[in-house]
């Protein structure tokens, strides 16, 4: 069970901060081989502290 937990967390966290995530041999397949993944990316942290202060207003 300690497994799942383990998992149900780490997909959580991939979703949260737009992971792509493979969980099987042909997704993993087709990450790896896509033009987008050859691709410099930018990445943006959000500022979750505004964020916060903006919903809790």
């Amino acid at each position: 069970m300690r497994f799942r937990t383990i998992l149900t967390s780490r997909l959580c966290f991939a979703t949260v901060w737009n992971i792509p995530v493979a969980t099987n041999r042909s997704t993993a397949d087709f990450l790896v081989n896509s033009a987008l993944f050859k691709q410099p990316v930018e990445i943006a942290i959000p500022d979750y502290q505004r964020y916060l202060n903006e919903r809790l207003k």
